[in-house]
């Protein structure tokens, strides 16, 4: 009787772990499906104009968005827009597991931003259907783009020859110098 009782428990507790490990692993990987992050963000200026007293200065700006989850990714909308004039920009895509999806806003309709200095470009994603939305699928970010670069280059140019025709003379002299 003792030996019945006993086995009836091991059986039930074996059952209850079995059970409990099924369950966990399934929440876990149910909520791991999207596993969206940025991995790389960019910017490159592509022009400068002067419209009275105003310089506009136009930017190409390149966002990468991995998928580390096991499932395919809704439709992810992609939104950047800087602080200072507040309007957004959208692109839109799906990422499939482990991949990644690239991002560009400014390559046909140039994104500009007024002014120069530092500007702090706002960035989020998350899926276009905002009722999918979870924080595995969506996320935010600052890119710090600089515009004094497009105006104020002060590199001297050709100065990068001048060093390397120093440093081969340099090595020709002490070449010689040993062979003495």
């Amino acid at each position: 009787m003792k030996s019945k009782i006993l086995q009836s428990i091991s059986i039930g507790i074996l059952l209850l772990g079995f059970f409990s490990i099924i369950l966990f692993e399934e929440c876990d990987a149910e909520d791991e499906n999207h596993e969206i992050s940025i991995i790389n963000k960019s910017y490159e200026v592509v022009k400068t104009e002067k419209l009275g007293t105003q310089t506009v200065i136009y930017f190409k700006i390149s966002l990468i968005l991995h998928n580390s989850g096991s499932v395919t990714s809704e439709d992810i909308t992609v939104s950047i827009w800087d602080e200072n004039d507040g309007l957004k920009t959208h692109r839109n895509g799906t990422i499939p597991p482990g991949k990644s999806l690239s991002f560009v806003f400014g390559e046909n309709d140039d994104w500009m931003v007024i002014g120069l200095g530092e500007h702090n470009v706002n960035i989020i994603f998350s899926p276009t259907n905002e009722s999918r939305r979870t924080q595995y699928n969506s996320g935010s970010a600052t890119l710090v783009i600089s515009t004094d670069d497009a105006i104020n280059d002060n590199s001297s140019p050709g100065f990068e020859i001048i060093l390397v025709v120093i440093a081969i003379v340099a090595l020709m002299f002490f070449k010689r110098k040993n062979k003495r």
